[in-house]
């Protein structure tokens, strides 16, 4: 018997599997960042679940094929041109999305190659650095794949982020889907700390019929990103909450008022810091069972904190960004407004004002550039 020795090639592919994508770019968020510590010196003592972080992205290959770059194809998501072959992971290799609940862009330009995007990251860790990935270029996927409205945000009730600096994009990113579509006067897009906000000179912008924002005497936690004097609330005037620097220029104030007239004061309650001036500051106020109340300036617990205040009762009737009726004292200027119906720790709200006030070191971008990997081929021979 002849025997012969037939190469056969077989095809081994070597780990990683690299997934089709083009292009990768890295995402890090450093530890220190997490669970309130300061992004240098001071380490946080918690992890954070399913938060929401944010990503700057700006590089030639993220631009169109027409414009240069490697995005094929876009579609039109809550107002906003955005990449559809970009997806975000954990995978390193690209061939999965691991590790996130969906993400949203703030805003997408494929002729200049850049982006802001909501990444709603499943675990921070204080203990060791956070990796994600944006993978892209990719001809065959032409379908959206960043999840469902609200996705990425998980549980907030709203969260506006209000559009790219120069169109005011007035949609609520959350599940809920507040949108406010009928301003009350005279809104205008501007600049903020992470791209886009609002500025509001004489009145509200509105929505009269909110759904899913919590109600009652019960939990929650409401965040913008503030410049000087703003204001954001829900619930009936008589019966609901203002706050942001509202009265004075430094002041950090819960407002509420009922029916049978101002409980708790002209005003309500003030931080007993004040808030910085000519720059974006990052303002948080909790409410526990309707009675405990605690500020946070810039991501700090206020030195006031907790204040107690009678049993505030929130009905439905409006949410509001802007100005309030009867305050015209001051142009409002604010980004990034969220409500969530619980408490949230200390911890998540030094970890979000981080990522609005640092974004830069708490979300760095780094390695942009090819996907490289593949399979290697290898001859074996078989004997005949």
């Amino acid at each position: 018997m002849t025997r012969k020795l037939l190469p056969l090639l077989l095809l081994a592919l070597s780990a990683p599997a690299w997934g089709a994508y083009a292009y990768r770019l890295t995402v890090t968020v450093p530890a220190k960042c997490v669970g309130g510590g300061n992004c240098t010196s001071t380490t946080g003592t918690e992890d954070e679940s399913n938060f929401v972080v944010p990503v700057s992205g700006s590089d030639t290959s993220l631009k169109v094929i027409g414009s240069g770059g490697q995005i094929h194809n876009t579609t039109t998501v809550l107002g906003e041109t955005v990449p559809e072959d970009l997806i975000f992971t954990t995978d390193a290799t690209c061939a999965s999305i691991a590790g996130v609940n969906g993400w949203a862009f703030k805003v997408y330009s494929g002729t200049g190659g850049t982006f802001k995007a909501y990444v709603g990251v499943g675990a921070l860790s204080h203990t060791a650095n956070t990796v994600l990935y944006a993978c892209y270029g990719q001809a065959s996927v032409n379908t959206w794949q960043g999840g469902v409205q609200g996705a990425a945000f998980n549980s907030a009730a709203a969260y506006y982020p209000f559009g790219n600096g120069t169109t005011l994009n007035m949609n609520d990113f959350s599940a809920n889907a507040n949108n406010q579509s009928a301003p009350w006067g005279p809104v205008t897009a501007i600049t903020g700390s992470f791209d886009g906000a609002l500025q509001a000179t004489t009145y509200a912008l509105g929505d009269g019929s909110p759904t899913g924002l919590p109600l009652g005497a019960g939990n929650s936690t409401t965040c913008i990103v503030a410049y000087n004097s703003a204001i954001f609330s829900w619930g009936s005037y008589f019966a609901g909450v203002n706050f942001g620097p509202y009265q004075t220029t430094n002041q950090l104030t819960l407002n509420w008022g009922v029916s049978s007239g101002n409980n708790g004061g002209a005003w309500g309650i003030n931080a007993v810091g004040s808030v910085p001036s000519n720059t974006w500051v990052p303002v948080c106020v909790t409410i526990a069972s309707g009675t405990t109340v605690n500020f946070y300036i810039n991501g700090a617990p206020d030195s006031g904190n907790p204040q107690t205040i009678s049993a505030l009762t929130i009905t439905n009737t409006e949410i509001n960004a802007g100005m309030d009726a009867q305050n015209y004292k001051y142009a409002t200027q604010s980004s990034d407004n969220l409500i969530y119906g619980s408490v949230k720790s200390a911890g998540w709200i030094a970890t979000w004002s981080n990522s609005m006030s640092q974004n830069g070191t708490f979300a760095a971008v780094s390695a942009i550039g090819p996907l490289s990997g593949g399979a290697t081929v290898t001859m074996t021979p078989i004997i005949m």
